[in-house]
């Protein structure tokens, strides 16, 4: 089977060097990006002092890159996987956004707009061999997620393109980055969808069997979230259609809106570490922004969403998987 979630094109060419996503970030409170995520990506303009660079280039347009694009417009995993298992109900969500930054995104462009400024000038005479770009894309840093709440396992299908610049010619580059964690009582099973890997506990079912949290378990995790600095706000918005309660957390001065309702209590997620469930937007100035774009409860998805390692050409090892 193809990648379902990428265009091949694009993300064959920077697939090459893209960053791991731990099992501790894969567990970890879910507004935080994780570091690792930002340091390893290659020529990834640093951020600090962005701001100061604000106009030192002449703007140029604005729009989506075609990674950006290509993100944005692929189909759900569930879309994808439809065959070869069983129904399955779930909540879901996807969520778009972008990477925070200091100064904002305005700041970030800017920030890329002086690296290719520099870039240029370090090559004197270099003319037509250089590619600077015509036009900027939206986001220094893309992201998407898609996750998948049962009410024993979670997935999460995490989406990012990062954009920097490739000094030989001045060029801009658009550096994807496509992964999904499976969790659950059973452990976790990181999957490049890019390399075609799989790695933890990763069994043919997708952790079918594994055990599922007690109704209610998600309230009861309300303390643990708030010795995190997570408290419930008891105020609720609407979100693609969803309602939500909204939890601030202070360690990360972050806003998050967790789904409320359905069936059933979903199970501990990637990215959720047991708090309120379905996450449907989070807004952190240490981390993403993000909202969901399309979101539903008690929803019926085929179990193939919860093992894409099943397609053809993955490697599957058991290293990193709980004893």
């Amino acid at each position: 089977m193809k990648d379902p979630t990428m265009n091949p094109t694009i993300w064959r060419a920077a697939a090459k060097g893209a960053p791991n996503l731990s099992d501790g970030a894969a567990r970890r409170w879910p507004g935080a990006l994780p570091a690792g995520r930002l340091a390893k990506l290659p020529m990834l303009p640093m951020l600090p002092m962005l701001a100061l660079w604000a106009g030192a280039v002449a703007p140029l347009a604005q729009a989506a890159s075609e990674a950006e694009e290509a993100m944005r417009k692929a189909p759900m995993p569930h879309q994808i996987y439809q065959r070869g298992g069983v129904p399955v109900a779930v909540h879901r969500a996807r969520l778009d956004g972008q990477q925070n930054s200091p100064g904002g995104e305005a700041a970030a462009l800017a920030g890329l707009r002086q690296l290719v400024q520099q870039c240029v000038a370090s090559h004197p005479g270099a003319g037509a061999s250089l590619h600077p770009p015509t036009q900027w894309p939206e986001h220094v840093l893309a992201l998407r997620e898609d996750h998948y709440m049962a009410a024993n396992r979670s997935i999460t299908y995490f989406n990012s393109v990062a954009h920097a610049v490739r000094p030989d010619d001045c060029a801009l580059l658009a550096r994807p980055v496509s992964r999904a964690v499976l969790v659950s009582s059973k452990g976790s099973c990181q999957i490049d969808l890019l390399r075609k890997t799989a790695r933890g506990v990763c069994d043919a079912g997708g952790h079918a069997d594994a055990a599922g949290e007690p109704r209610g378990a998600a309230a009861a995790l309300s303390g643990a979230a708030a010795g995190l600095g997570g408290v419930r706000t008891g105020q609720f918005k609407n979100v693609a259609g969803v309602r939500c309660e909204i939890w601030r957390q202070s360690a990360f001065e972050a806003t998050l809106c967790f789904a409320d309702g359905g069936a059933f209590a979903p199970a501990r997620a990637a990215g959720n570490a047991g708090w309120a469930g379905l996450l449907l937007e989070t807004d952190s100035q240490m981390g993403r922004k993000m909202s969901a774009v399309e979101a539903k409860l008690d929803s019926e998805v085929n179990s193939a969403v919860f093992t894409p390692y099943n397609g053809d050409g993955f490697s599957i090892s058991a290293k990193g998987a709980a004893k």
